[in-house]
């Protein structure tokens, strides 16, 4: 079930998986590669589907103290694209562990932890939405649903150094904190979140996206949440 095997050449084709295609590629994953995977129960969906995370690192049953990264994909179940890029993930990362020094070196060093999708139900049925209409990307004040709720405790239960969720739609990098425009109160850790976001949009090619967000606040592609 190669995630890459499964996809179109071009976005009218493409062949994107359904949440049950998820779990089973997972499944596979640990399958064929289970010195360096494992997998993680986040909770389950409103509709009763698994969330599920997978673990890449040397030793991924056991958490060594080794900085802890978190990716999360498909809270709006409409952004498919999303969890596809997350599957690609896995599989590059999977595929190429003891081939590519780079990749080697860096599941030898990192804990990573990938959700490629917290919002199945809305994946499901092709909206932004959970099936109680909740956007779940607007939940992590109140946590009223279970999904959100399973990522708090999911969460707690480990200690992650760094996080990014994907999105699609606009192009930028988004920052915490979102409660209040960033020269409003910006907390001590504002300067640090924001060097890791730079190091995150200049590492590549994203700063040459003709659909870059355009904004007075944009600083070198992006952006605090507040601000947007």
């Amino acid at each position: 079930l190669s995630c890459s095997g499964g996809g179109g050449g071009d976005a009218e084709s493409y062949d994107y998986h359904t949440p049950e295609e998820v779990l089973a590629f997972l499944d596979e994953v640990k399958l064929n590669y289970p010195s360096i995977t494992a997998l993680e129960s986040v909770g389950y969906s409103t509709e009763g589907r698994p969330l599920r995370a997978v673990v890449i690192s040397d030793n991924p049953g056991t958490f060594e103290g080794e900085p802890a990264i978190r990716l999360t994909g498909g809270i709006h179940g409409d952004e498919k694209v999303t969890v596809e890029l997350l599957l690609r993930f896995i599989e590059y990362l999977t595929g190429n562990y003891g081939r590519d020094s780079a990749v080697t070196g860096l599941v030898n060093s990192r804990y990573i932890v990938i959700i490629p999708v917290l919002n199945p139900d809305g994946l499901a049925a092709g909206t932004r939405y959970n099936s109680n209409s909740v956007d779940l990307n607007r939940n992590f004040t109140t946590f009223s649903e279970v999904e959100t709720l399973g990522m708090k405790s999911f969460s707690e239960s480990n200690i992650f150094h760094l996080s990014v969720t994907f999105h699609a739609g606009a192009v930028l990098v988004n920052m915490p904190f979102d409660f209040a425009e960033e020269s409003v109160d910006a907390p001590d850790e504002n300067d640090l979140v924001k060097s890791y976001a730079k190091s995150y949009s200049t590492a590549g090619t994203f700063l040459d996206n003709l659909d870059l967000y355009q904004s007075i606040y944009m600083d070198q592609g992006t952006i605090n949440g507040g601000n947007w």
